[in-house]
């Protein structure tokens, strides 16, 4: 039975290689370009962001000497400006991350469909910008208002040592599991997207709980698994950054953290792609239907068509 196990572990790692091999390297060189386009552009931003806080300050101190009030709207469009810059740029790299997420999906739908440039592209494309966008707001949301008793009582009660650290284990444990139960939203949104027209989005987010009845547990050593590669990969080249700070070797200061970055953009295709054969793993027309039971609403409830005056005629 051992041996048996063994040898199905071994294949499942043949088989996983095997497509990365195929379909890993496109996307670890395009989560590598929009890393370093996302660090440029966010330097950009903080930048834009201290000038406006610079400007403000310096244009409500002088205020009183006389300067026009007018001047102190640059300040705030300055500080405004960064602000939704870099919520756009955010949600750009969420964007980015879905078409990759549900490209490594379809390579284990479709084993001969290799992930190509143009493919990662028309995927972009296809996206519902706007869906995705209410799906991502939405589980922010939800996540946030999980932590917010957390914050309350940190507000009341964190000046106590032990009672801080404990409410910041909580706070962890919380985020962690809410992610867990929130993680199968965008596949199962995928699965039901023409059904979503005129419907919430935060029914995927109910829809991913009740798909995980039963398989949290094993989801959560999924991601542990995952999660302890990135966790040494990170720790061997943090020191190795460190200590060239101690003997001042630039080659250590520049050179550790660009291949730390560059070896987890390349890890994360794995990651996708281990994320989406859980997904296909649990997914059946059963477990869907139950996921997603009574959580739509009618057509008719939906166009007006059940409404009583109508119906009369």
């Amino acid at each position: 039975m051992k041996a048996k196990k063994q040898k199905q572990v071994q294949q499942y790692l043949t088989t996983l290689w095997q497509k990365y091999r195929q379909n890993g390297i496109i996307p670890g060189v395009v989560l590598t370009i929009a890393t370093v386009i996302t660090a440029l552009l966010s330097w950009l931003i903080v930048e834009l962001f201290k000038v406006g806080i610079t400007s403000l300050s310096y244009l409500t101190m002088v205020l009183m000497y006389g300067s026009s009030s007018a001047m102190i709207l640059i300040g705030l469009l300055e500080i405004i400006a960064s602000i939704l810059l870099s919520f756009g740029l955010t949600i750009l790299i969420y964007y980015v991350n879905i078409s990759l997420q549900y490209q490594m999906q379809t390579t284990l739908i479709q084993p001969d469909k290799k992930i190509s440039w143009q493919s990662i592209w028309q995927e972009f494309r296809r996206l519902n910008k706007n869906q995705q966008l209410r799906l991502y707001l939405y589980t922010n949301l939800f996540i946030m208002l999980w932590q917010l008793p957390i914050l309350v009582l940190n507000y009341f009660f964190g000046s106590h040592q032990i009672v801080a650290d404990i409410l910041a284990v909580a706070a962890i444990v919380i985020l962690i599991w809410k992610q867990l139960e929130y993680s199968q939203a965008i596949f199962l949104y995928r699965e039901q997207q023409p059904k979503f027209l005129g419907q919430s989005q935060r029914l995927a987010l109910t829809a991913s709980r009740r798909f995980l009845e039963g398989s949290r547990k094993n989801l959560l050593k999924v991601v542990i698994l995952l999660a302890i590669p990135v966790a040494i990969w990170s720790g061997i080249w943090g020191v190795i950054w460190y200590y060239g700070f101690y003997f001042w070797e630039p080659v250590m200061i520049y050179g550790a953290p660009i291949i730390e970055v560059l070896g987890i953009c390349f890890y994360l295709p794995i990651v996708m792609l281990i994320l989406a054969d859980f997904y296909e793993q649990y997914r059946t027309p059963e477990t869907v239907a139950v996921a997603f039971h009574t959580l739509f609403k009618p057509v008719a409830k939906l166009t007006g068509a059940d409404h009583p005056v109508r119906s009369a005629k």
